[in-house]
């Protein structure tokens, strides 16, 4: 157990979204991510926030918090269409948060699993703020959640915050959710297509904190999905080192029962363009006035430029090769 570190007693959980497999059935994702919160989190008030109709039975919560679902959208995205759940996921989340009672809080979720309780270390840890970039302190204390993508690696998107898991202070969490929900019928549509693609209009993650933004700093403008811009790039990686804390899976203590260690779950120097720990750490320096001491570690970057680069070549030129090695490694990471 931790020998400091906020106390889970002090802490909501909230497990939103969908029950993903039968609580009867081995692929029964909620059932063991619930039954890791009661063994990791023992003192902790669980919060379950699913829909209307969804079968609860067999599963261990302190509170339930059942709605109706938004309207679905489909949006194609990598050549095939996907669910466009961003409306889901602030609708049971927020519902969830509204029901917490604890200072500190923890959105995940509902295919996730946690190994420890290591991410209580990091609650209110990170407290600097840097005078320059002030106006970008958003939150009273930092969010905690998974590396996002890095644009020094090729994946601009500009504001875009790994959503799989947040933590912080409730009032934080409940600010970040506290928008409007995306109005579907104004997605953009191109001649003669039946579904809107990603691409011409804003990600899931990127409404979230652009929502939020435009409620505390009126003149906010982005509206988008992967940009070049230098000004945006910037501005983003301001307001990453002034509100979150980028930590990764292995050090937080969890993973995707789905994809494993992969996606956002990914080790970062192993993925397709996360930011590491250490090159957050050097945001928090730069734009969140913080006095971190680290070293800079030459090999984490050569390992990362190698890695990211066979990547791109092999899934530029080989396709079907890229496709099934990625589908073995992330059977592996399981």
């Amino acid at each position: 157990m931790l020998k400091r570190g906020v106390s889970d007693k002090d802490v909501s959980i909230v497990v939103q979204g969908p029950i993903i497999g039968e609580t009867e059935k081995s692929d029964r994702c909620t059932y063991h991510l619930l039954e890791s919160i009661r063994r990791c989190f023992p003192q902790a008030q669980i919060i379950l926030s699913t829909w209307t109709g969804e079968d609860v039975s067999g599963l261990d919560y302190d509170l339930l918090v059942q709605s109706d679902q938004p309207k679905s959208v489909q949006i194609y995205y990598s050549g095939r269409l996907h669910l466009f759940t961003v409306n889901h996921q602030i609708l049971s989340t927020y519902k969830g948060l509204k029901r917490a009672d604890r200072k500190y809080a923890i959105k995940v979720r509902s295919d996730l699993v946690f190994h420890n309780n290591s991410i209580l270390l990091y609650l209110d840890k990170y407290k600097q703020a840097g005078m320059a970039f002030g106006d970008w302190k958003l939150f009273s204390s930092r969010l905690i959640t998974l590396p996002t993508y890095n644009f020094r690696r090729g994946m601009s998107f500009p504001f875009s915050v790994a959503d799989w898991i947040y933590a912080g202070r409730l009032t934080d969490m409940l600010d970040f959710f506290d928008i409007p929900l995306l109005d579907m019928s104004g997605l953009v549509m191109r001649q003669t297509e039946k579904y809107p693609y990603l691409s011409d209009n804003i990600g899931a993650e990127q409404y979230n904190c652009v929502s939020f933004i435009r409620k505390h700093k009126l003149q906010f403008d982005f509206w988008g999905w992967e940009s070049k811009d230098e000004r945006y790039q910037k501005l983003s990686e301001v307001f990453y080192g002034q509100n979150f804390v980028f930590l990764p899976a292995k050090r937080m203590g969890v993973s995707s029962q789905k994809i494993g260690a992969a996606g956002y779950c990914a080790i970062p120097v192993l993925s397709s363009g996360l930011y590491t720990f250490c090159e957050w750490k050097r945001l928090f320096n730069h734009y969140g006035g913080g006095k971190l001491c680290f070293s800079y570690n030459p090999i984490e970057d050569i390992v990362y430029k190698i890695v990211y680069g066979m990547r791109r070549i092999v899934k530029k030129h080989f396709k079907e090769l890229y496709a099934a090695g990625i589908n073995k490694i992330r059977k592996m990471r399981r």
